[in-house]
């Protein structure tokens, strides 16, 4: 019985002394407090909606990095200019990772401004940060994994940065339906960043 009393009071002395310095240790790489990175945290103009592991593209040992998304939604808007409605962005991938490159295509060939989707994403400047982007479907996709811990997101459908001819990928982060719609249509804009 002593024995069992005395193991449980190490194992909690343990526990809490492993929990102070996982919080007090930091990692390094883009983390002010590592130990309070958790998703649904607030940081850096978002709120943390992935954390990368490794193996994942963005993953840097010893250091913590990932996907922070807006706290709100920006607009419901079209996904291209009218006038780019029937064009192809070409060399747009569904990746984790894609997103930067995707949205940069699109606005090199729908222009500056906040009148389509990649545009708004790519000129908002949430917590001071200008490097926002659209998400590739594989970055969308921990916005509905992590729908809940998230918060304030609308059951409706949301734009990602891929697209074809006529067509752009949506999802509904609530739901975790996934479809296309075509571009001119208005659906809501989540900004996205790396950290």
């Amino acid at each position: 019985m002593a024995c069992s009393k005395r193991f449980s009071l190490c194992s909690l002395v343990f526990g809490i002394v492993l929990a102070i310095s996982l919080v007090s240790c930091g990692g390094g790489g883009g983390s002010d407090n590592p130990g309070a990175m958790v998703i649904g945290a607030s940081y850096q103009g978002g709120k943390i909606v992935h954390i990368f592991e490794d193996g994942e593209t963005g993953y840097v040992t010893g250091e913590v990095h990932g996907l922070i998304v807006s706290t709100n939604d920006l607009g419901n808007i079209e996904w291209a200019t009218n006038g780019f409605y029937g064009d192809d962005v070409s060399g747009l991938s569904t990746a984790v990772g894609a997103g930067p490159a995707n949205t940069a295509a699109i606005v090199a060939q729908n222009g500056t401004g906040t009148t389509y989707a990649a545009g708004l994403a790519d000129s908002y400047t949430g917590g001071g940060y200008t490097d926002w982007y659209l998400p590739s479907n594989g970055e969308a996709a921990y916005l509905i994994d992590n729908c809940t811990a998230i918060g304030g997101l609308t059951n409706g459908d949301y734009w990602t940065s891929n697209g074809s001819y006529e067509l752009a990928h949506i999802f509904n982060p609530v739901t975790g339906a996934e479809t296309n719609n075509y571009k001119y249509y208005t659906n809501r804009v989540r900004a996205f960043r790396n950290f």
